[in-house]
């Protein structure tokens, strides 16, 4: 790429520029049509910058995630979440208690270096629990593959399933949820229709008590 493109605003990037250009390649996946014009500047073509802007937008989110999740760490070194509970820190942030959960999670498990700049907290988060070795070329297949999240859940969850490692959970709703996961996983198929029928049951009834005889009943 001839020149760093060092903004987008309505179509235009400001670009120190050694030659002329007709095309210049910009994030993954996206190649930049350019043109010069009077002050010396490039003009992209509508499409090509209104995409160039989206991914620009997402990786601003993804860098306000991880300044995020980096605070969170300070606080935790600091001794500040010993005394300030994730529920206060929910309700002044408007950032749910698992999120923030997460974000510390990934912080403290990843390092700078570490880190993959186009994967979310939310990646990190789902697959710091995995072995050093595991992790990093989860991440790195994450990156190959563009997973999404659930995609990366359900890859953690098969080498759970595979390895039957247990790993620590963060409170005790995600360790008896993991007790549920981990015996539904074990099922037949047959056996997941059978408890399905029964959780939809309980789900209606705002995830009551399950009655072992109702589906069957009814």
């Amino acid at each position: 790429m001839l020149g760093q493109i060092m903004h987008l605003e309505r179509g235009r990037a400001i670009a120190p520029l050694a030659t002329p250009l007709t095309a210049v390649s910009g994030a993954p996946g996206i190649a930049y049509r350019v043109r010069m014009v009077e002050d010396g500047a490039i003009e992209v073509d509508g499409l090509d910058a209104w995409l160039a802007e989206g991914r620009m937008l997402a990786q601003q989110r993804r860098d306000a995630e991880w300044a995020t999740a980096d605070w969170m760490a300070q606080g935790k070194q600091a001794g500040h979440l010993d005394r300030v509970r994730f529920s206060l820190l929910s309700e002044r942030l408007g950032i749910t208690t698992r999120k923030l959960k997460d974000a510390l999670k990934a912080a403290l498990t990843f390092p700078l270096e570490q880190r993959q700049a186009c994967l979310s907290v939310d990646h990190h988060a789902l697959i710091a629990n995995l072995p050093d070795a595991e992790a990093s070329a989860l991440l790195q297949r994450a990156i190959a593959e563009r997973l999404s999240i659930q995609a990366a859940r359900e890859a953690v969850a098969q080498h759970r399933l595979a390895t039957g490692e247990r790993f620590s959970d963060d409170d005790t709703d995600s360790s008896l949820a993991t007790v549920q996961i981990r015996a539904w996983n074990r099922a037949t198929p047959e056996a997941r229709a059978l408890a399905f029928e029964h959780f939809r049951i309980s789900a209606a009834k705002g995830h009551g008590i399950i009655d072992e005889d109702e589906a069957v009943d009814g």
